[in-house]
């Protein structure tokens, strides 16, 4: 009722408002009156300077020039301005703006140059080029003695915001036979501010330009436009340096247009009639929630994924080689590099949680910080090549291999060069010999040497292993839809990130299961509880999303364990070994790596010892050498119970696509889980 009161009381108002626009409002006559309301607008200058001078130098700077006479250069202005109708074709106005301006000096001097006994006769040229930017307005009266021409006369007041010169002597004949005394063929070369200009200046603006219309209504205007400018006082005080400018241009000018006629009276309106409603949508709804399957398969409503933090320790291996690519000198990119700056930031701390090969790709910063904190230790360089194709005994391609690695430890890390000796050969001495593809990457390397084993130690580091609980999550899925699904997704998130989606087409199942294991490293970042929601799309792509809830996540931190006195484990994981190409024996280092493994080992240790191989080579030949080295392992650490695999290539644990990820496969790992007893 409200709103058909108001929609008639808004038509009387309307009708009454045309009435009187037929009786007092005449819209061509508010157009002709345009010309008589404010002008508001921009414009943009481009301007030739001339500056007219009689100075020997500027202030405070040597110049050894006879005179300089006059000076000329271009420049830009930029502004707002205002015009409003006076009388009679009289308008006045005023223009705000920027101005920046450059200008050049040049004298000529004759002079004579005395080589070898020889006259010569020579010229020396004297420039100076100045730059000055200023704030300027300008008041002015202008004339309109015919439509759309307009002829202006008026002030211009500034305020010089920057004087900048760069000043030159140098001798220009004869070209290229003299100097002067220091044995250049320059002099006088300075540059600055000029500090003793006229900060305030005013001058004269005399000019004219001509409009054109650019819309119906004539509320937009354009002119091209000239004047001329010319300046009183001078730009450098108690110097004769005036100014004058010749400006080209164009401005922009809005008028505000009169409002426009009054529209007709609308039509009578038609009868209202009773609309049919719409058909409502389709509808579309749905439920989710989850439960926990147990090993008997029993359903648990109340249920918390269990995540529990465990002391371990980590041991890396540290491969002492950098590997580059084919016929390049150049660090390859996955080596982490540092710059000088940012070398005070690095320590080992910062590989807690890495694996060996992420550990790896710090080996430049890591044996870095070693050479810096044992300056007493020098190492030796040895760059090598494949010796096939464009590296076919290619020495000074090794050489350079082991020089960018020099560079990178003097000029990064600050190393005294004296410590490092760079040498190079072709093939490494001991080199990986076979034709499987990728073997000849590993000869292309650089070998990091030292008669101290402490460069090349492993990296061992205190971390916390974070295990989850295996548990099997089983969502319901109730859709409500009267057409058909399209298409579903189970979206289950940490915070804000997404760690797992289940999806489909067409039918919506009655359930689907999430297995949840140990080995699920995303659960190494998880500290708070999750959040799921079920989204679908029916037949005619309506959507529709349940609100998050929650699976609950019980975290059993190390220090809770100990409040609660609660059995505890502790776990230690030694990835041990680097071994040689298709070799399984102990070397010094190792047997070393091995005497600390034996010493932590306690009674009631469970020790699980496993070789590995890469891809080079026969399967059945690298598994019988994945064994041997895990039985090498065992026989040293004289362990009765320990379980000892050899794996070999069956489970490539690094990228073998990469020649340090076939190292790092050639090793042993040793897993150590001991009881904690209070």
């Amino acid at each position: 009722m409200k709103k058909s009161l108001f929609f008639l009381f808004f038509l009387f108002l309307l009708a009454d408002f045309y009435a009187k626009g037929e009786e007092e409002y005449d819209y061509e006559k508010a157009l002709k009156e345009m010309e008589y309301k404010e002008r508001f607008g921009v414009f943009y200058n481009f301007n030739f300077n001339y500056q007219s001078t009689n100075f020997q130098n500027l202030p405070n700077v040597p110049s050894c020039c006879p005179n300089y006479q006059n000076g000329s250069g271009n420049g830009f202005q930029i502004g707002g301005l205002f015009e409003k109708y006076f009388r009679d074709n009289f308008y006045y106005g005023a223009r705000i703006g920027f101005h920046n301006f450059y200008s050049s000096f040049s004298s000529l001097e004759d002079e004579t140059f005395i080589i070898d006994g020889n006259v010569y006769p020579g010229k020396i040229e004297h420039l100076i080029d100045v730059e000055f930017s200023r704030l300027f307005i300008a008041p002015n009266v202008i004339y309109s003695p015919k439509e759309k021409l307009f002829i202006t006369l008026g002030a211009d007041l500034s305020f010089i915001l920057k004087a900048n010169y760069k000043q030159i002597e140098k001798i220009k004949d004869p070209p290229d036979k003299v100097t002067f005394n220091d044995g250049l063929r320059y002099r006088n070369k300075n540059d600055g501010n000029l500090k003793e200009r006229n900060n305030f200046n005013f001058g004269l603006n005399l000019g004219t330009g001509y409009e054109f219309i650019l819309n119906s209504k004539g509320s937009l205007r354009f002119m091209p436009e000239i004047y001329y400018s010319i300046w009183f006082l001078p730009l450098i005080k108690e110097k004769e340096w005036l100014s004058q400018n010749l400006n080209l241009g164009v401005a922009f000018k809005y008028i505000q247009p009169p409002p426009p006629p009054p529209p007709p009276l609308p039509p009578k309106a038609p009868p209202l009639l009773n609309p049919s409603l719409p058909e409502p949508p389709p509808k579309l709804a749905a439920n989710v929630y989850v439960v926990e399957i147990d090993t008997n398969n029993n359903e648990k409503k109340n249920f918390a994924v269990k995540i529990e933090d465990f002391t371990s320790l980590s041991l890396r291996p540290l491969l002492n080689y950098i590997f580059f690519d084919h016929n390049s000198s150049d660090i390859p990119d996955r080596y982490l590099k540092l710059k000088r700056n940012e070398i005070n930031d690095f320590s080992l701390n910062q590989l807690i949680n890495a694996d060996a090969l992420q550990t790896y790709y710090n080996v430049l910063n890591i044996i870095g910080l070693r050479l810096q904190n044992n300056p007493d230790i020098n190492i030796e360089l040895v760059g090598t090549n494949s010796n096939k194709a464009e590296e076919k005994d290619n020495r000074k391609l090794s050489f350079e291999r082991a020089e960018k690695v020099r560079d990178y430890f003097v000029n990064v890390w600050n190393i005294d060069p004296k410590r490092i000796t760079v040498t190079s050969r072709n093939l490494p001495k001991e080199a990986t010999l076979s034709d499987e593809d990728g073997a000849d990457d590993e000869n292309r390397r650089v070998e990091i040497n030292s008669s101290s084993p402490v460069l090349s130690e492993p990296v061992i580091t205190g971390d916390t292993l974070r295990v989850v609980s295996n548990s099997k999550l089983r969502f319901y899925l109730k859709p409500l839809s009267s057409i058909g699904i399209k298409e579903w997704t189970l979206t289950i998130k940490h915070r804000n990130e997404i760690i797992k989606q289940l999806s489909g087409e067409g039918t919506v199942p009655d359930y689907v299961d999430w297995q949840i294991n140990s080995e699920d490293k995303y659960f190494q970042r998880v500290y708070t509880n999750l959040t799921y929601t079920l989204s679908m799309k029916d037949l005619i792509n309506q959507t529709y999303e349940t609100k998050p809830q929650i699976i609950p996540i019980d975290q059993i931190t190390i220090d809770r364990k100990r409040l609660e006195k609660r059995a505890d484990r502790e776990f230690e994981y030694y990835r041990l070994i680097l071994f040689d190409y298709a070799s399984s024996n102990l070397r010094d280092e190792h047997k070393k790596v091995l005497d600390l493994v034996k010493s932590r080992i306690k009674p009631n240790s469970n020790v699980k010892i496993k070789g590995y191989t890469d891809r080079i080579g026969k399967e059945n030949v690298n598994m019988r050498i994945a064994t041997l080295r895990a039985n090498s392992v065992a026989r040293y650490l004289n362990l009765k119970n320990a379980s000892v695999i050899g794996i070999g290539e069956n489970e490539l644990i690094y990228d073998n696509n990469l020649p340090e990820g076939r190292f790092y496969c050639r090793t042993v790992t040793i897993d150590i889980e001991t009881p904690v007893i209070e």
